[in-house]
């Protein structure tokens, strides 16, 4: 006979206060032992609310312990693991903060959580060779014709609201200017750590298209800026960012 449905009851008391524990759970009197139960309870999800301090660190900086430990309990409760994967665990916080009633007058805080989130998923993601600058092709019509396979830890993020400056301001540099302007960011992993850069919006976009499938040429003529001034810092931005390049030709824009 399975023993999940008593497990799924298990796991479900555990990050539901008002249930009973599953059947099994006494004392040495034959007794419901809910009071052991809650010590456990409690220790899963103070565990729980520790891994999220652990993955969102900005956001615990901007908010502080008291009000972060009580915004992840609700999280915790709402939100229990489904996974045992748990370094991944939180990939809803970013959303739950956004509809968080307290967080309200901290607009930025969801985007910093999703800054944080991608930043993890970049750190965690597959290993792939990077690109030998020397393997790309000298001949023009080649490389504007190139489409790119980015390594697996690329990841970007655009937010209507300052998300880097601070972001970067509480990695150390406190004096660093909050500008009043949306924000472009890409991110890649290097060396066991994630290399977080702030680009332009045409970057972005030259960035988007090139993961949506256009080839160097039709990426470029997608954005709505100066080609020929522009298309040689987004090809170098572009390799920094890449691991492989496939050559096939397209069909121009007109």
């Amino acid at each position: 006979m399975s023993n999940a449905p008593w497990h799924s009851t298990f796991a479900s008391a555990l990050t539901h206060p008002e249930r009973q524990p599953p059947k099994g759970i006494v004392r040495f009197d034959g007794q419901t032992d809910i009071k052991r139960f809650n010590v456990y309870r409690n220790n899963h999800v103070m565990s729980l609310i520790n891994n999220l301090k652990d993955g969102f660190p900005v956001v615990l900086a901007l908010v502080g312990d008291e009000f972060f430990g009580h915004m992840a309990k609700v999280f915790v409760y709402r939100h229990p693991p489904t996974s045992p994967v748990m370094v991944f665990y939180g990939e809803d916080f970013p959303s739950f903060i956004a509809t968080f009633e307290p967080a309200a007058s901290l607009p930025y805080l969801a985007d910093v959580a999703r800054l944080e989130y991608l930043q993890r998923q970049s750190l965690h993601a597959a290993d792939a060779p990077f690109l030998d600058r020397s393997a790309v092709p000298s001949e023009a019509q080649s490389l504007l014709n190139a489409v790119i396979d980015f390594h697996p830890s690329f990841r970007l993020m655009r937010s209507d609201l300052p998300i880097f400056d601070i972001w970067y301001a509480n990695q150390g540099h406190l004096d660093h200017q909050i500008r009043d302007q949306d924000q472009h960011i890409a991110m890649i992993r290097h060396r066991n750590s994630v290399n977080t850069q702030l680009i332009c919006a045409e970057c972005f976009a030259f960035l988007t298209a090139l993961q949506n499938g256009l080839s160097i040429r039709q990426a470029a003529n997608h954005v709505t800026t100066d080609f020929i001034q522009n298309i040689q810092k987004w090809i170098s931005l572009t390799l920094d960012m890449s691991c492989a390049l496939i050559f096939k030709k397209t069909k121009e824009f007109s």
